[in-house]
């Protein structure tokens, strides 16, 4: 993964937190110890398994923070235990003792340390439970690291507030009870406690402050005001859940359509009402509103052009199963940057194929089909001109319904007959016969396919 931030940008982002964060009565790091950390988290954050999660989206989520919200923003991803598949270098060594491995299951210690007991508290865990990829295991172990490695620089409020900042990462929580997550999250700091030291009403308000700020941050992709740039960092994390996206066309069409379809499954039924926090008045109501309001906007629109691609990859496929078996996809559209044709060179342009009146579009995802979202990933091509020459032929509400279809195939409940024959007969086989001019291997079984 390429990246716009350095180690040594790393080492010196958390050598000033710590000089701003330090507490007089700790002592100082020294220069072997911040390299330490530094070579820790850079090791995690530059792995060939991190996409989005990398070393520059720190710097992102740490943009603007006090030096205790940058500390935490350092630590906050150093452990994606299912993307990394366990943890990163090094970092076992740090805080193996803090979980128990037991098949292929992680479970919290049932005998934690003291700072890890109340890390356990912060994130409303019980010694010995199972935790959960998807409920905090990953923030909870990243919490861990961040405490091992600045116990000896920071007093225990400060750490606490370090791992509160980092439990409040945990996304896409629901209000229970009339309580927020920022809310439950303060009950538990209110119960924290050693010797003398507790936190005041204060000093809770303001770790919970920080927090959100944090937190809103670490999820700022939903508020992009482009969509082309939402949609961009939403491709960086399809290689995190799919580690064989590795090569552009090498991954078979089923494989790169399944991914699709649980990323879409996942943005269509996600409330945007649950992504962003406020804890008094940060955020102010106006900008909360309007963090909603773009969230909203680029998850409905997010999810057509998620649509548009599958229904698109479904026809190839089917187009496959029925002519042979399933395969890379470059296989069938064109190998990117070669001399082979590609497919969408071969169709017919839309206007040509068909004399019903022009279906209703939504202009901003027939736009990024045709010119391609904001930047570039090594794994996929950036624009759809193929998926736009679908959405333009079978518009808005038939692309919802086709990808209704197209479930139902992957359910087993229907076939790839089943799913080509809904679709216009003119615009499948016109798919068809450029298929057979770049796989030639398949031309005798596309010429009895497209003399069904």
């Amino acid at each position: 993964m390429s990246s716009t931030a350095s180690v040594t940008n790393l080492a010196s982002l958390l050598s000033t937190a710590l000089a701003e964060a330090g507490d007089r009565s700790m002592p100082r790091p020294s220069a072997q110890e911040v390299e330490s950390a530094t070579f820790l988290v850079f090791y995690a954050m530059t792995a060939s398994s991190r996409n989005y999660h990398g070393l520059d989206h720190i710097f992102t989520v740490g943009a603007g923070l006090s030096a205790l919200g940058r500390l935490a923003a350092i630590f906050h991803d150093v452990v994606y235990f299912k993307v990394d598949g366990g943890f990163p270098p090094h970092v076992e060594e740090r805080i193996g003792d803090v979980i128990e491995q037991r098949n292929g299951r992680v479970y919290l210690t049932a005998t934690p340390e003291a700072m890890v007991s109340d890390l356990a508290t912060i994130f409303d865990f019980e010694a010995g439970q199972e935790l959960n990829p998807y409920g905090g295991l990953n923030e909870f172990l990243s919490a861990a690291v961040a405490i091992r490695e600045l116990k000896r620089f920071l007093n225990k409020k400060d750490l606490w507030a370090v791992a509160a900042c980092i439990e409040l990462t945990i996304p896409f929580r629901k209000t229970m009870a009339g309580c927020s997550p920022s809310v439950r999250l303060g009950k538990r700091l209110e119960l924290l406690c050693d010797g003398n030291t507790k936190l005041s009403r204060d000093e809770i308000d303001s770790i919970l402050a920080l927090a959100v700020q944090m937190a809103n941050t670490d999820l700022h992709s939903f508020s992009e005001p482009e969509l082309s740039r939402f949609l961009e960092n939403t491709w960086k994390l399809l290689p995190e859940i799919n580690p064989d996206f590795q090569t552009v066309g090498t991954y078979t069409i089923g494989e790169y359509c399944r991914s699709l379809m649980r990323m879409e499954n996942f943005l269509t039924n996600l409330d945007p009402g649950v992504i962003f926090h406020q804890h008094n008045a940060t955020p102010d109501i106006d900008t909360l509103n309007t963090l909603n309001t773009l969230a909203t906007f680029n998850l409905r629109y997010a999810s057509e052009y998620l649509r548009a691609k599958i229904v698109t990859m479904s026809v190839l496929q089917g187009i496959a199963e029925l002519t042979g078996c399933d395969g890379p996809i470059s296989y069938f559209t064109g190998a990117a940057n070669s001399d082979q044709p590609q497919i969408h060179d071969l169709l017919q342009p839309p206007e040509l194929s068909t004399t019903a009146s022009p279906p209703e579009l939504k202009v901003h995802v027939l736009q990024i089909l045709q010119n391609g979202r904001t930047g570039t990933i090594q794994f996929d091509t950036s624009s759809s001109p193929l998926a736009a020459y679908f959405y333009r032929l079978l518009g808005s509400v038939e692309i919802t319904r086709q990808a209704g279809r197209v479930r139902e195939v992957y359910a087993g409940k229907q076939d790839w007959a089943w799913l080509l024959s809904d679709l216009p007969r003119a615009m499948v086989d016109d798919v068809a016969a450029a298929i057979g001019t770049i796989a030639i291997a398949r031309q005798d079984s596309i010429r009895h396919f497209l003399s069904r």
